[in-house]
């Protein structure tokens, strides 16, 4: 009996200290960590709308955008973050639009799907079909005869999230952004 208390107490002493190691370790890497996605997350701004050379923050409702401007302080479209559901797992996307409400550039930053499958949503191939379309272009060809994205052979779901959750930003964008940013433009004339 004498035995079980001590191993009992033994354990619950290596986790308390297991514990507050991994806590600790958890506080010093977190800001290099949170650092360095930033750092990802403004090479791949300028990635997917490389006319950009400034970003500035604009929040409309629940969500963030960034607005790209060129050297000379001209709007040269538009960078969000997105995120869709896959066949394993969340996808973390970035999208860059030009002012016409086309795709200037889409980048996957980070995803759970199956290597050598999902994984190929990654690939330049797969990514660069979506450069220059617009709302009514993104569908997959296999699904709709009238789509223009190639899906992934053998990752169709995935292939798929990333069709359906661009599609989608992009009608958000052209009814909370675009639309606006031409009432205001109205406006000013």
């Amino acid at each position: 009996m004498k035995n079980v208390f001590k191993t009992g107490f033994v354990l619950t002493v290596v986790c308390v200290i297991s514990a507050a190691v991994l806590s600790f370790v958890y506080q010093k890497t977190k800001p290099l960590i949170d650092q360095q996605r930033e750092k990802r997350i403004r090479i791949a701004q300028k990635e997917v709308l490389s006319q950009a050379v400034v970003f500035e923050p604009l929040k409309i409702g629940e969500k963030e955008l960034n607005i790209g401007y060129n050297d000379i302080g001209n709007r040269v479209g538009v960078v969000m973050n997105i995120s869709a559901k896959g066949y394993s797992g969340k996808i973390d996307m970035i999208i860059g639009l030009n002012n016409e409400a086309e795709i200037n550039g889409l980048k996957v930053l980070q995803h759970t799907e199956t290597p050598g499958l999902g994984a190929k949503i990654t690939q330049e191939s797969f990514l660069k079909q979506f450069v220059g379309k617009k709302n009514d272009d993104l569908m997959l060809s296999k699904k709709d005869s009238s789509g223009k994205i190639d899906a992934i052979t053998g990752a169709t779901i995935s292939s798929q999230a990333v069709t359906v959750r661009s599609k989608k930003c992009l009608n958000w964008l052209n009814e909370n952004y675009y639309l606006r940013k031409e009432d205001k433009d109205d406006q000013v004339e």
